[in-house]
């Protein structure tokens, strides 16, 4: 895979993340993250699936730091 690409995105989350299942049963977390660059903040909505979502909404809240 000579075309990837990746980020890393360092910031606090904005809200507790919400979670559901889907009709198969998998977990997902949907969570904000607010990041700050030259004094503007920016907000990346990111999603986690699985075992990523069971550690999202088990651990982090609304002001948690993260490194994802």
């Amino acid at each position: 895979m000579s075309d990837l690409n990746k980020i890393v995105i360092t910031g606090r989350l904005g809200q507790d993340p919400e979670t559901r299942q889907t009709g198969t049963g998998d977990r997902v977390a949907n969570f904000t993250v607010a990041t700050n660059f030259m004094e503007k903040t920016t907000w990346h909505r990111l999603v986690a699936w699985g075992k990523n979502a069971d550690f999202v909404s088990g651990y982090l809240r609304k002001g948690s730091d993260i490194w994802a």
